[in-house]
């Protein structure tokens, strides 16, 4: 159900809006800077938060896509399964041994991102373009997001779930650039110290999903109409 899509990927979002304010503060802080009117400031903010939104929708049409291929192949709750225990292992590693596993191509990508974005801020390009490249760069809660995303049940769950996921960042995000003097560096680091605990918690989530146990909001949807339909068959 959409219903139950939305509300997982907006809870998901409320958790990384705090991850958001400890990893994207600087970045957050300085785009509204060059702005000296409040109206302008908060247009800014605005327009750079619907452009990160844009980008997690266009993710979870692309995973989504991924993932219907997986699930129509019947193997969705195996690779539920293997997602979970994959963003497991990687969390313990990069989190409790400082271990970065990402492809060299995928570094290449985020420096050809980060490059965007301090050409952007200086040449004062539009905040939502800023917005939607800022999206990309690599995030766990994000990741856990999109891992979500893969797993949803349709294309058009896992789009919803990533818009949810984004739309729930925004009122911290906004907060942050527009009152950005309430939260000190410090708070930040403390906020950002919440990222692996959430990460775990959907590893688990995910893992349970695939294990298919019937509980409520946690076993996947069509999963449970399968087998319905299976016991009316018999």
């Amino acid at each position: 159900m959409l219903s139950t899509t939305v509300i997982a990927g907006f809870t998901l979002g409320l958790f990384g809006s705090l991850h958001c304010v400890g990893m994207c503060g600087p970045l957050a802080l300085a785009l509204p800077a060059p702005f000296t009117s409040r109206n302008r400031q908060i247009t800014a903010s605005v327009f750079y938060n619907t452009g990160r939104v844009v980008t997690y929708s266009l993710l979870g049409l692309l995973f989504g896509i991924i993932g219907k291929g997986f699930s129509m192949v019947g193997f969705q709750q195996l690779f539920s399964i293997i997602t979970g225990s994959l963003m497991l292992v990687l969390t313990v590693l990069y989190f409790g041994f400082h271990k970065n596993y990402l492809p060299a191509w995928f570094q290449q990508f985020t420096w050809k991102i980060q490059s965007f974005i301090g050409s952007a801020l200086q040449k004062n390009y539009g905040a939502f373009w800023v917005g939607m490249a800022n999206a990309l760069l690599p995030c766990g809660m994000v990741y856990a997001a999109i891992a979500g995303a893969l797993v949803s049940s349709n294309i058009l769950s896992s789009v919803f779930f990533m818009a949810s996921f984004g739309t729930a960042t925004i009122p911290a995000m906004l907060t942050l650039m527009i009152f950005g003097s309430g939260f000190s560096a410090h708070l930040r680091i403390k906020l950002r110290k919440l990222t692996p605990y959430v990460m775990i918690l959907v590893a688990a989530i995910l893992i349970l999903r695939g294990l298919n146990l019937g509980i409520p909001y946690v076993s996947p949807y069509a999963e449970e109409g399968v087998k319905t339909e299976s016991i009316q068959c018999h």
